[in-house]
């Protein structure tokens, strides 16, 4: 019972170091630098109260499949269907993929793999403060990479007056649906750097910019897999056949090393001196005699 205690417990720690030894090889994976990232923050776009937010990228190198992108959001980031992480393919088909989420002081961050050059994400939060028509949202950037090139641009809703941003536009232009983006741009960021930004306008009530379309903007993506959070099905597919493989090996050579050492082990060598009797006359024999002390018949 005890080696079969000692068994189960080795089987157990095999497979927890084989699960530990998969999520370091996960949290080890290339970071890819990005050659340009766009990101579009959209106060009252198309759904009532909340932000729209685009982000447009491409890796500055060929993707691999042990390329790693990391996405800084509000921590208010609505986490339903309409947001997505997704690679584009040549044909610009969106791949949606799993990821894994951690909270960083008042930002989410989102690790994903990036098995594509380009990718786009889109979802929506919840950040703007309505006092009396007064509205205010605060956005901040983070970078989860190095950038070589970043455009950042915020949306005056449809409807807004006294529209301030801080700090300044760099730039202005209207967009194809007529809306005015102020626009910064910024060269060479490197990870980890954070851009805060302040925005602030008065507009009565809670109409939006343009008319939903299904769910929002972020409805009208495309996927060919599944979003959702925590390690992908392969890994953990791979992570338990590994666990299963190396705990068989663990245990046919415990189990190996228990049988050898019962074949060693010797026959018991009865006591010797035992009382033994006479085949002829029944009489007690003393250990070692060779003739009945009663009959005289030899012993055997």
């Amino acid at each position: 019972m005890k080696n079969f205690k000692g068994k189960r417990l080795l089987l157990l720690v095999a497979i927890m170091l084989t699960f530990a030894f998969m999520s370091t090889n996960l949290a080890f994976a290339a970071n890819a630098n990005l050659k340009s990232l766009e990101v579009q923050i959209k106060p009252e776009y198309d759904k009532e109260k909340t932000v729209f937010m685009m982000l447009t990228g491409e890796l500055d190198q060929a993707a691999s499949s042990s390329d790693k992108l990391t996405i800084y959001t509000p921590s208010t980031i609505i986490q339903d269907t309409s947001l997505h992480f997704c690679a584009l393919d040549a044909s610009g088909q969106h791949q949606c993929q799993t990821y894994d989420k951690a909270t960083v002081g008042n930002l989410f961050k989102f690790d994903l793999p990036m098995p594509q050059n380009t990718f786009q994400i889109e979802g929506y939060f919840e950040s703007i403060k309505d006092n009396g028509g007064k509205k205010t949202l605060d956005y901040t950037f983070k970078a989860g990479q190095d950038i070589d090139e970043l455009t950042i641009s915020l949306t005056h809703p449809k409807g807004a007056t006294n529209y301030k941003t801080s700090p300044p536009a760099q730039s202005t232009a209207n967009d194809n649906n007529g809306l005015k983006n102020h626009g910064y741009s910024f060269d060479n960021v490197k990870k980890g750097k954070e851009y805060k930004f302040n925005i602030s306008y008065t507009k009565k009530g809670w109409d939006v910019s343009l008319e939903r379309s299904g769910m929002g903007a972020a409805a009208s993506s495309k996927s060919t897999g599944q979003s959702g959070s925590g390690t992908s099905a392969l890994t953990i597919l791979i992570a338990f056949i590994v666990a299963i493989a190396l705990s068989a090996v663990i245990f046919t050579f415990f189990s190996k090393r228990s049988s050898e050492g019962t074949s060693r082990k010797q026959a018991p060598v009865p006591p010797k001196g035992k009382s033994r009797f006479c085949a002829n006359c029944g009489t007690r024999l003393q250990g070692g005699a060779k003739f009945c002390p009663n009959c005289g018949s030899k012993t055997k």
